[in-house]
């Protein structure tokens, strides 16, 4: 079923997001998805809508992806409470979904010490 589209063209829809974006540097804040929905002026339905439309998806994509560049770029400054806040916001499955993984082989070794019990031998 199709909806009545605020804005007509994925390009329109580009536009809206690019001045979001745009307003965003010039105060040098967080282009989060909240502010930018309510700049270009739809609701969380209304995203959700467009994001499965042919060429709308592709905007809101490349929106989620500037988003991410931003914190990216901030958890590498200087100020340790922007990195600590920005590497939290990654973790937002709409800011990148990061994660913090411990890598392992797999494989592992244990070395067990009995008190009273030398060598390799047990039981003697």
């Amino acid at each position: 079923m199709a909806f009545e589209r605020k804005y007509k063209t994925p390009e329109d829809f580009q536009a809206a997001i690019d001045n979001y974006f745009a307003d965003c540097e010039s105060k040098n804040i967080f282009p989060d998805l909240a502010g930018m929905r309510l700049f270009i002026d739809i609701s969380q339905d209304t995203e959700e809508r467009y994001s499965k439309q042919k060429g709308y998806a592709e905007v809101l994509k490349k929106a989620q992806d500037r988003r991410e560049s931003w914190l990216t770029r901030r958890v590498m400054s200087d100020n340790a409470k922007a990195v600590t806040g920005a590497i939290f916001a990654l973790k937002q499955p709409k800011n990148g979904g990061w994660r913090d993984v411990q890598e392992t082989s797999g494989a592992m070794a244990i070395t067990v010490n009995l008190p009273g019990m030398s060598g390799n031998s047990f039981g003697k």
